[in-house]
């Protein structure tokens, strides 16, 4: 948990800046977050457009292992507060004796379609997952008139 305080908490906003991630799984914690919404902002911030955030917690109540019954939250709690953070619930699982699982993406209604075309263009199989200028040639093709800039030194 010290390690999402240190890179996620919420007054460190230039933790998102630069970092992207595929996924995001969150176990067992979620009832020691101070600010859940502003942590999840920030996670979201970091993510890739197509990413997933999974939640697993302890199901309310008492009985097995985990936090008391007054420090479980319920998931429907859950699901509300990741809503206010700009995700969207895609599934859940209670196949768990004890624990449930929340899976959750990046809700378009908030983030935007831009955000789901950009992640549609870096997935597609013309680009190969990278980006235009990525793939651009560093010097002009032969026959192309040559600018100044593009010219190599000779040695």
């Amino acid at each position: 948990m010290s390690l999402c305080r240190r890179h996620l908490h919420p007054h460190r906003s230039h933790f998102a800046v630069g970092v992207v991630g595929d996924a995001a799984l969150i176990v067992e914690t979620f009832h020691e977050m101070e600010d859940p919404i502003a942590l999840l902002k920030n996670l979201v911030a970091s993510l890739k457009p197509q990413a997933l955030v999974g939640i697993v917690d302890y199901k309310p109540g008492a009985g097995g292992p985990g936090p008391r019954p007054d420090e479980r939250v319920d998931p429907e709690l859950e699901i509300r507060t990741a809503a206010a953070a700009g995700l969207r619930l895609v599934r859940r699982e209670d196949a768990l004796p004890f624990q449930f699982l929340l899976i959750f993406e990046k809700d378009v209604q908030t983030y935007g379609r831009a955000a789901a075309a950009v992640a549609s263009f870096s997935r597609s199989a013309r680009t190969n997952g990278k980006s235009p200028a990525a793939s651009a040639p560093r010097t002009p093709s032969a026959g192309c008139e040559t600018n100044a800039s593009w010219s190599t030194p000779k040695t």
